[in-house]
């Protein structure tokens, strides 16, 4: 998700006036793949066969969190 795209949902959300927990719980939803709905706590960086796999083809792209 990008920022533009994660500022135009928290706009969406701010008229049900969530709690805290509610929010967590509606971000943690979007802790996952889309695809697979694997949970990102199992993501980890590519590695060079699988971007060589990936070279010219479309790809979904990956959670890159702030350390």
């Amino acid at each position: 998700m990008t920022a533009h795209e994660r500022a135009q949902n928290d706009r969406a959300l701010e008229r049900y006036s969530l709690t805290a927990t509610e929010r967590s719980v509606h971000e943690a939803s979007l802790r996952q793949c889309l695809r697979c709905e694997a949970p990102v706590t199992e993501f980890r960086d590519a590695r060079e066969p699988e971007l060589a796999r990936a070279a010219g083809h479309l790809v979904t792209p990956v959670l890159v969190e702030d350390s």
